[in-house]
């Protein structure tokens, strides 16, 4: 796949030449008023790979409905996460009893005919996410979610009061007095700064904010069999799943030894509901050691006014700063396969080149799980959008059309606004990824880098 890929590499916008997608979701996806399906029904239909790829050329734009999609939303605020014109198209996947899955049409961007083998690969490596996803959909449910309680409670904490500060101060101020008097040189850093100050209390109230005693619990310990077991577990096994299906390949060069890392985000649009993400890291050549890490965001605590030492203490917060909870990351080194929920944002580290002299790789097989309780346009229903794929099937089929001269035939298919040629699909994903990126910033500035500030409650 990779060789035939070669003379038409589609490295991907931005990436400066560094990632080479293989397979990727924005190139093709729906497209509101241009993208047809073959019904409106989205419900699970008995179809084939071969099936829904010989759709080629049937449709209509009006079995799409964008605004079907968002008005039947329950969480009205979060329009702005709801795109009117693209989304994702991911493929049917059968998973039965035994947890084997099978590929029930054709995945976007990746010739079934001509990959047909990729396609039982593909089909292999998924099954080993199942039971993965099955966990991390069972750990992250609302009703299980909500049961949980901080591991630490911050009420456990020693934070001294300030009339026990001021106490404790003069305490200290008269220890000292007494050891000068007994001849003792003691340097007082704080030595006339009392008297800056028109009001004792005025000053105490001053060095009270980042000289105030805070004490972590005497002992306090993880175990995972704290962890409380879930009563609904979700199981994947004999269902019918949708899912996004991604290849990439981050590619160095002695000219071009580092890559600088992604940015933190999660994965799709509202659109696609996709509620967890899996990688598999299948090879990686002459690079450094990757990590993957995570962060989410967190509610403003309660806390004293001004309190910053103590915010910062106990919940390692500073004003300020973003309300978000970094959650540590994850080495990817060749042949891991990973799976995590799609409400934690992730970002990508840097890595280089160990031999600045010769290339090195790293490619990973993405699968992006819609969420099983929803159903949205799929692959079943939106026959391929590429009007190669439409062109070397008329040529191979025998009619009218292909008695006429190879230059009379390309004309006509350079006419017709349906399937998209590549350069259109390739202006379609810009906008598409400008819509994207304008979703990102928003969801960092409004949710997971709001500022926190120690303002006056």
């Amino acid at each position: 796949f990779e060789k035939d890929t070669e003379n038409s590499q589609d490295w991907h916008p931005g990436s400066d030449q560094q990632v080479l997608d293989l397979v990727h979701p924005s190139l093709y996806p729906v497209i509101n008023g241009v993208s047809r399906a073959v019904t409106k029904d989205l419900s699970p239909t008995d179809t084939s790979i071969m099936e829904s790829y010989m759709n080629l050329g049937a449709g209509s734009v009006d079995n799409l409905a964008f605004e079907a999609i968002k008005n039947n939303r329950k969480r009205t605020w979060y329009d702005s996460s709801v795109s009117e014109k693209f989304v994702w198209l991911p493929t049917e996947v059968d998973v039965n009893a035994e947890r084997n899955t099978k590929i029930l049409s054709y995945i976007n961007n990746l010739h079934p005919k001509k990959y047909g083998k990729l396609y039982t690969c593909i089909e292999q490596v998924l099954g080993h996410f199942v039971p993965m996803f099955n966990k991390v959909l069972t750990y992250s449910t609302e009703k299980y979610v909500s049961k949980q309680t901080p591991r630490i409670d911050p009420t456990t904490y020693y934070v001294e009061y300030f009339d026990e500060f001021v106490a404790r101060i003069k305490k200290e101020i008269n220890t000292e007095d007494k050891r000068q008097k007994d001849g003792e040189e003691v340097e007082n850093e704080e030595e006339g700064e009392e008297e800056e100050y028109e009001y004792e209390e005025e000053y105490y109230w001053e060095i009270f904010r980042e000289q105030k005693l805070v004490t972590s619990p005497a002992e306090y310990s993880f175990s995972p069999q704290n962890i409380i077991e879930p009563v609904d577990i979700v199981d994947l096994n004999g269902t019918r799943l949708q899912v996004i299906v991604k290849m990439a390949n981050i590619c160095l060069t002695p000219e071009k030894p580092t890559y600088k890392g992604g940015v933190w985000h999660i994965e799709g649009m509202l659109n696609e509901d996709i509620v967890s993400t899996g990688i598999y890291y299948y090879h990686q050549e002459n690079i450094t050691e990757s990590r993957l890490n995570f962060r989410k965001t967190v509610v403003e605590p309660d806390y004293e006014q001004g309190d910053v030492k103590g915010v910062r203490l106990m919940y390692g917060l500073e004003d300020e700063e973003a309300l978000n909870q970094f959650l540590g990351g994850v080495t990817t080194h060749e042949g891991r396969c990973l799976s995590f929920p799609n409400r934690y944002q992730h970002q990508v580290q840097p890595f280089e080149l160990v031999d600045k002299t010769k290339p090195g790789v790293r490619k990973i097989l993405c699968f992006f799980l819609v969420n099983p309780n929803n159903r949205v346009y799929s692959t079943a229903v939106v026959p391929p959008q590429q009007k190669e794929w439409y062109a070397e099937e008329l040529n191979k089929n025998p009619s009218k059309l292909t008695n006429l001269p190879s230059l009379v035939l390309d004309n006509i298919n350079k006419h017709m606004n349906w399937p998209i040629e590549r350069k259109d699909a390739e202006k379609y994903r810009e906008e598409l990824m400008k819509e994207r990126k304008y979703l990102l910033n928003s969801q960092n500035e409004l949710v997971f880098e709001r500022e926190f500030s120690l303002c006056e409650h």
